[in-house]
């Protein structure tokens, strides 16, 4: 997206149309490219590539700046910001109009303007009067667009836009596509390279039987589904179950019972990252979570030889457990002095 502000601004200075196209100004701020003593190097970083032409006619901006800056957010084309067309614009300038305060005087005194200006006489002047009302309202924007640094460097916001590139370029060569979206149902959706292969694994599909419909062998597929989820992010509705998956003892049937997720987004977790082989005990989940009513969490730990202790943990039925309880539950007559 650009920045109107930027744009007007150096199309002021006389940086062309196309230069200023090719500016990502979402990147580059307008006071460090006024202020910028190596241009040519900025100019290469910002496209990738070099441009003698660009490189001169911002060094002749920086000129300009250091004599008009001051007046810079009256310049006429700044009346684009509310509407007013490059035609209309570049008429008025044929015609020595190079302020928004001049043209505004020329409308007060009735002065004769441009046949592109007659054609609609009150809108046009309607323009003006919306860009004054505008600046007297953005003044603070105005400033912090033309004469202030950015907090942030340059240099980082440059490594932060090549790193963009580069997983656009990744996401394009593995996926076709060039955004993910939030959620890894959403992303199902998508027409991507390889789905069916992604979304025969999640749904359930063996390595043997994807790779018997698609003519590979068991290891190509698993080293592409790898390839893939390694290249994806944790999406959010994978997220929310990220710390469940990997630290309880869940099963699929488990899974799909006690919470809102789909077999899909379990799959996705258990082949995005390895499960530790030491899980804690899904009854601590559940009683953790009061996800089964208490009566069907005493019956189920029955039948698996646990109980709840006193520390409101699941343990198995053991010597050492009983007597621990035994103590804790008569701990008044245990701790009582001997006379």
């Amino acid at each position: 997206m650009k920045n109107p502000i930027m744009c007007c601004a150096l199309a002021t200075l006389g940086v062309s149309q196309g230069k200023i196209d090719k500016l990502d100004t979402t990147t580059c701020h307008f006071y460090e490219l006024i202020n910028e003593h190596h241009v040519s190097l900025l100019w290469e970083q910002l496209m990738g590539r070099k441009s003698a032409q660009a490189v001169s006619q911002i060094e002749a901006a920086q000129t300009n700046w250091q004599q008009i800056h001051s007046d810079l957010a009256d310049s006429l084309y700044f009346l684009s910001i509310v509407g007013a067309s490059d035609k209309l614009i570049r008429s008025l300038q044929r015609n020595g109009v190079r302020t928004v305060s001049q043209l505004d005087d020329m409308i007060r005194q009735q002065m004769k303007l441009p046949t592109d200006w007659r054609k609609n006489p009150m809108e046009n002047a309607a323009l003006v009067q919306a860009y004054l009302d505008w600046k007297v309202t953005n003044q603070a924007v105005l400033k912090q667009e033309l004469e202030t640094k950015p907090e942030v460097d340059l240099s980082v916001r440059l490594a932060q836009a090549a790193n963009q590139q580069r997983t656009a370029a990744k996401l394009q060569k593995w996926f076709g596509v060039d955004e993910i979206p939030k959620t890894l149902m959403a992303f199902l959706t998508l027409d991507f390279k390889k789905k069916d292969i992604l979304v025969s694994r999640l749904s359930g599909k063996t390595l043997q039987e994807i790779g018997d419909e698609h003519g590979l062998t068991r290891e190509r597929v698993r080293q592409i589904i790898a390839k893939m989820v390694q290249q994806l992010p944790l999406f959010d509705d994978v997220e929310k179950y990220h710390k469940l998956v990997l630290t309880y003892d869940i099963q699929l049937d488990q899974f799909l019972n006690y919470t809102q997720g789909t077999e899909e987004i379990y799959t996705y977790l258990t082949l995005k990252y390895k499960r530790p082989k030491s899980l804690v005990s899904l009854d601590q989940y559940l009683l953790a979570l009061n996800k089964v009513a208490p009566d069907a969490l005493g019956a189920r730990l029955n039948r698996h030889g646990k109980f709840i202790n006193h520390a409101n943990q699941v343990a198995p039925f053991s010597a050492a457990n009983v007597i621990d309880e035994i103590l804790f539950n008569h701990r008044r007559v245990f701790n009582t002095p001997c006379l």
